[in-house]
C-alpha cells in the first residue's frame, strides 16, 4: 500500500521544483528608458539659474554660454564625461555683457553681445577677431549663417537723431564686412529687417528677407514686406509689399527655401512665394494668434516643412503646395531650433511652455516622449547633437545634460 504522506511529499516537491526551474528560465528584460541621461553637470557651481541662447556641439565638446547676468562666458563640456574641460570669460572693460546670440561655423563660434561682435576659435579657445560695435554706433540685432557661408548681421545704426537699419555681411574667418542693405527711417517710423536666406539665379547670388515698416507702431499697424536683392549690384530682383494681413512677424529668423519656393510667417499665417519672381504660391492660416512667428525657426527636411507659431501646435506641411500633412498640439513655444533626428525620423526640441524636451514622430506627428525636468529644473534651450556618438545635449537652468534616445519600435 502506498504511503499517502510520502506520495504527497513527492508531488509537492515536484511542483515546487518545476516552479523554481521555470522561474530560473524566465529572464526579466527591462527596456532602457526612452530619455536616457548619460551625465548631468552643474553649469556654474556658484551662480545657479544659468540662462543662454542657443548652444553648439564641436568635436568632443558640448558648448554652452554663461550665466544670465555674467560677462560673456563660453563653457566646453567633455562629451563623454560631462567634465567642464575649459572656460573662456571675456575680461575686457569695454564689454561687461553676456552673449545673447551665437552660431557655429566650422571651428568658430560667431557671437554678439551688446558691445561686441566676435569670433571665438574652439580649437585654441581664443578670440579670433572682434569688432566693437558700440564704437561704430551699432545696436546689435540677430545674425545667421547663410548657404554661401557668409554671416549676416542685422544692426541698428544711431548717430544723434539719425537712425537706420543695416544688413551687414561678414567673412567669418577674419571679420571683414560690408554693408549689403540699408533701410532708413521715414515718416512711418522705425524700420527693421530679418536675417536673410541665400539663393542663386543664373549664377549670381541673391538674398531674400523680411522688411518691416512702422516697426515701432502698434502691431496691428505694422507693415511686413518681402524683398529679394542681388548681392553684388544690391538691386531688387522683386519686392512684395505688405504681405501679411496685420501683425508683422518672423523677424528673428530668415525665410526658408525649398526648391523655387520661399516661405515666411506673418500674422498667424505661413506665406509662400515663387523664389525667382515673388509671385504668391500659397498661404496657410494656422488660426493661431497674430504675430505668431517669434520664437522658432521654420524647418525644412525631406520635402516637409515643420513650423511652430509660438502657440501650442506644430504643423507639418508640403512646402510646395501648403497642404497640411499633420498637426499636433503638444508643444507650446518651441525654442529657436527644432532638430531632425535622421536615424529615427523624429523631431527633437525643447518646449518653453512645458519646460520639457519633446520627441515627436516626424512622419506622423505622434508624441513619442516628453521629458519634463531634471533635478526640479525645467529644460530651457535648444538641443545639440553629435551623430558620431549618437548623443544629444541640452540644458536646464542649472545643468548641462547629455542623453540618448531609445525610441521603441
Amino acid at each position: 500500500m502506498i504511503n499517502l504522506r510520502f506520495l504527497k511529499f513527492i508531488i509537492l516537491t515536484s511542483i515546487l521544483y518545476a516552479c523554481g526551474n521555470s522561474s530560473e528560465q524566465e529572464e526579466v528584460v527591462e527596456n532602457p528608458p526612452v530619455f536616457d541621461i548619460q551625465w548631468a553637470t552643474l553649469i556654474n557651481n556658484e551662480a545657479g539659474l544659468v540662462g543662454s541662447e542657443q548652444q553648439q556641439f564641436y568635436k568632443d565638446h558640448f558648448i554652452n554660454y554663461g550665466d544670465i547676468d555674467s560677462t560673456a562666458t563660453i563653457y566646453g563640456f567633455n562629451a563623454d564625461t560631462g567634465e567642464k574641460d575649459w572656460t573662456h570669460t571675456y575680461r575686457g572693460a569695454d564689454d561687461p555683457f553676456k552673449i545673447h546670440w551665437n552660431l557655429r561655423f566650422e571651428n568658430l563660434i560667431i557671437a554678439s553681445t551688446q558691445n561686441r561682435f566676435f569670433a571665438f576659435n574652439l580649437d585654441t579657445q581664443e578670440i579670433e577677431w572682434q569688432l566693437n560695435i558700440n564704437q561704430l554706433h551699432f545696436r546689435p540685432g540677430v545674425h545667421n549663417l547663410a548657404e554661401n557661408n557668409m554671416v549676416y548681421f542685422v544692426v541698428d545704426y544711431f548717430q544723434g537723431t539719425f537712425h537706420e537699419v543695416r544688413l551687414l555681411e561678414f567673412e567669418p574667418y577674419n571679420g571683414d564686412y560690408r554693408n549689403i542693405y540699408t533701410f532708413e527711417d521715414d515718416s512711418l517710423g522705425f524700420k527693421n529687417v530679418s536675417p536673410p536666406a541665400y539663393f542663386k539665379k543664373d549664377g549670381e547670388g541673391y538674398l531674400v528677407f523680411n522688411e518691416y515698416e512702422a516697426y515701432d507702431s502698434a502691431p496691428q499697424f505694422g507693415i511686413q514686406n518681402l524683398t529679394a536683392i542681388n548681392l553684388e549690384t544690391k538691386e531688387r530682383l522683386w519686392h512684395r509689399k505688405n504681405i501679411s494681413d496685420a501683425y508683422p512677424s518672423n523677424g528673428l529668423y530668415p525665410p526658408v527655401i525649398h526648391n523655387n519656393t520661399v516661405i515666411t510667417g506673418g500674422d498667424g499665417t505661413l506665406y509662400a512665394f515663387d523664389l525667382l519672381t515673388g509671385k504668391s504660391k500659397w498661404s496657410f492660416d494656422t488660426g493661431e494668434f497674430t504675430g505668431a512667428w517669434g520664437s522658432t525657426k521654420n524647418l525644412i527636411h525631406n520635402n516637409r516643412l515643420y513650423a511652430n507659431p509660438t502657440g501650442f501646435d506644430i504643423y507639418c506641411l508640403n512646402p510646395e503646395t501648403g497642404e497640411l500633412i499633420w498637426e499636433n498640439d503638444v508643444a507650446p513655444n518651441c525654442t529657436d531650433n527644432m532638430l531632425y533626428y535622421e536615424k529615427e525620423d523624429a523631431l527633437v526640441f525643447t518646449s518653453w511652455g512645458y519646460g520639457a524636451v519633446m520627441v515627436l514622430d516626424a512622419l506622423t506627428g505622434k508624441l513619442i516622449h516628453r521629458e519634463t525636468r531634471y533635478a526640479s529644473s525645467e529644460y530651457n534651450n535648444d538641443i545639440a547633437y553629435d551623430p558620431v556618438r549618437d548623443l544629444f545635449f541640452t540644458t536646464t537652468y542649472y545643468h548641462a545634460i547629455a542623453f540618448k534616445l531609445n525610441i521603441p519600435n
